[in-house]
């Protein structure tokens, strides 16, 4: 990902978590995304690349 695409995630996840939420990355198409986004902290992950059929699957687990 881009250095400012980075820092755009980190920072939404960042919110989602001051919130209490649990935050979800959709459309996640290449295991660079999927390392990329679980290391900004994201909870799940959706997407091609994660699992067919629309299924999340937990980000920790990487």
């Amino acid at each position: 990902m881009a250095e400012n695409s980075v820092a755009i995630v980190e920072s939404v996840v960042k919110l989602g978590h001051a919130m209490g939420l649990m935050v979800t990355a959709e459309g996640v198409e290449t295991p660079g995304q999927m390392s990329a986004l679980a290391d900004a902290g994201c909870n799940q992950l959706q997407g091609l690349s994660v699992q067919s059929g629309g299924a999340r699957r937990s980000a920790l687990s990487h």
